[in-house]
Parts: structure tokens; sequence; C-alpha cells
């Protein structure tokens, strides 16, 4: 079962969002969890911040999530992180795009193979190297 251009049925959701002011956000919809949690790229040093605080950064959709920010651009889908990297004045996201089901273990658990990744280069005023 490939899974393209979509999010698979019972699995999470992430998009990265560029705000009208140039600010990255990280909109994840957990397969685990019945409500959307925004996650802010601090645009200076590249950390995340989140403090569920409902109606600011934890909502009930991924679409209310989005309707909450001015002139935003959904820079990548994906339904997975799988990395994050600070290095120099960047901060590197590693996104899954689309995956293959290779095999399921007990008790139905899948295995997944990722087909195809993608780095997302947010733009930082200063960083810290690699951390």
């Amino acid at each position: 079962m490939a899974v393209h251009g979509g999010v698979p049925r019972g699995r999470s959701q992430h998009l990265v969002l560029k705000d009208g002011f140039g600010r990255y956000y990280i909109v994840s919809s957990l397969a685990s969890r019945n409500d959307t949690q925004v996650i802010a790229i601090e645009g200076v040093t590249g950390r995340f911040h989140y403090s569920a605080t409902p109606g600011v950064d934890m909502f009930p959709t991924a679409e209310d999530a989005i309707e909450s920010f001015s002139r935003s651009e959904i820079v990548c889908e994906a339904w997975a992180l799988a990395g994050y990297i600070i290095v120099g004045n960047e901060g590197w996201l590693l996104t899954v795009c689309s995956a293959e089901e290779t095999f399921v273990v007990p008790p139905n658990r899948s295995i997944l193979t990722v087909e195809k990744s993608h780095w997302v280069r947010i733009p930082l005023q200063y960083g810290y190297g690699v951390l």
C-alpha cells in the first residue's frame, strides 16, 4: 500500500507553514490525538515552542489551526517528521512525504519504508551550529 500526496487513514499529518511575516510553524494532527497542535519554530535560534494553550497552539482541527494565521502558505505536507538539525543560521526539518507498507508484525503493526522525503530549509537570524 503506497501512500502518495496524502495521509493514510489513521496516520498522523504534518504541515509546515510560513506566515506572512516569514515565521515557520509545524501544524501536527497526530493519529493518537483528537486535536491539532501548532509548534512554532523560533526565528532567531530555531528552537521549537509549544505551550498547549487552546486557541494559540492547540486547535480542534488542522483547518482551524491554519485559519488562525494571516497570509500563510503551506511549504510542505508530510505524514511524518524524521529529524531536525540546526546548521549555522539555518534549520533543516526532514519530513516523510510518502512511504510503503513493507510488512505487518503482530499484533497488527505496520513496518513502513520511506519512499520520498523532503528537507525543509528554515532561515534563522542566529543559529547555534550543529546541535
